[in-house]
């Protein structure tokens, strides 16, 4: 039950993005009600522990890096919501304290089950030093199905929590928990780098490996990729 007027009163938002250090870098994501905290979150568990110091194929090294990205998960379906109906304590969620309270609490067995559908991502640089980000989603891949007057429907209602009364449950005009997000990295010896795939739920997991790999592994871009 959509009518013109919900599309004649919709607006699109100018956001400011999110931030947090990680070594030299400087590291923005999108804000809630994207997933983009999650990232973030993700890197700086990773330089808090320690484990980006250790053999790039150490099972230790992947163990902890999957269970940490298991804990950001659980942080962002919890948190992650309409910012017009929630305040994300974004600070608190990046705060060293919390991090490490979490990392001992994070050995429970909980599993989530993540979303891999389709997103188109491209990245573009011009001579000048200019960096554009652009990724679209219309999220399975022909949305919900469902085409009016046109107008091919997506099924983004589906990031809603499950359960009521929680941050992203659902409610009339409120956006639910949105997985497009892209990582900027600045400052770095390195250069600047902007970070994007497809990947659904997995991509703050993906966008966190493509990054550590090219930082503090050496590897070339291509094989940071592959």
């Amino acid at each position: 039950p959509i009518t013109y007027e919900d599309f004649a009163e919709h607006r699109g938002e100018e956001v400011s993005p999110i931030k947090c250090d990680y070594g030299d870098y400087e590291l923005y994501e999108l804000p809630p009600n994207s997933q983009g905290l999650s990232t973030l979150q993700l890197l700086r568990s990773v330089e808090l522990s320690g484990i980006n110091k250790m053999p790039f194929k150490d099972p230790e090294r992947i163990e902890k890096f999957l269970k940490f990205a298991r804990m950001v998960y659980e942080d962002r379906d919890r948190y992650v919501a309409d910012p017009d109906y929630y305040e994300t304590p974004i600070d608190e969620l990046f705060s060293s304290t919390y991090l490490r309270k979490r990392e001992l609490k994070m050995l429970n067995n909980s599993q989530g089950e993540l979303n891999l559908n389709d997103t188109t991502f491209f990245v573009v640089a011009d001579k000048y030093g200019n960096l554009v980000g652009f990724i679209q989603s219309i999220f399975h891949n022909f949305g919900s199905g469902i085409v009016v007057h046109g107008i091919p429907f997506q099924s983004r209602g589906a990031g809603f929590a499950k359960k009521p009364d929680l941050p992203n449950s659902p409610a009339p005009r409120k956006r639910p928990l949105h997985t497009l997000s892209i990582l900027l990295a600045r400052g770095g010896d390195q250069g600047d780098y902007l970070i994007g795939c497809a990947g659904g739920d997995a991509r703050p997991q993906i966008h966190t490996e493509v990054f550590i790999i090219l930082v503090e592994y050496d590897m070339p871009l291509s094989k940071a990729v592959e």
